[in-house]
């Protein structure tokens, strides 16, 4: 599909599955679909982390703070990368 929203739903559900890589993949086309929305590097960040990539979270959760620098949602990702 070629809609950013059901790119994300997908990853959404593959993570859930713990399917992270695949979960990425789907982020990545919805991010690739919509560049302007924040929400998708915040996604991608997350499932990121869960494959141990921190060096991706890390420029994904960047991403997300220049597309939505007031956005609290930014500095949770920021929080968990630092965490990592």
């Amino acid at each position: 599909p070629e809609s950013p929203t059901t790119q994300g739903a997908l990853g959404d559900v593959l993570l859930d599955l713990g399917r992270a890589e695949e979960a990425l993949a789907s982020y990545q086309r919805a991010q690739a679909l919509a560049p302007n929305d924040s929400v998708w590097p915040l996604r991608i960040s997350e499932a990121a982390l869960r494959l141990g990539r921190s060096d991706l979270a890390a420029d994904a959760a960047r991403q997300a703070e220049t597309l939505a620098p007031q956005a609290p949602a930014t500095a949770l990702a920021r929080g968990r990368v630092a965490l990592a």
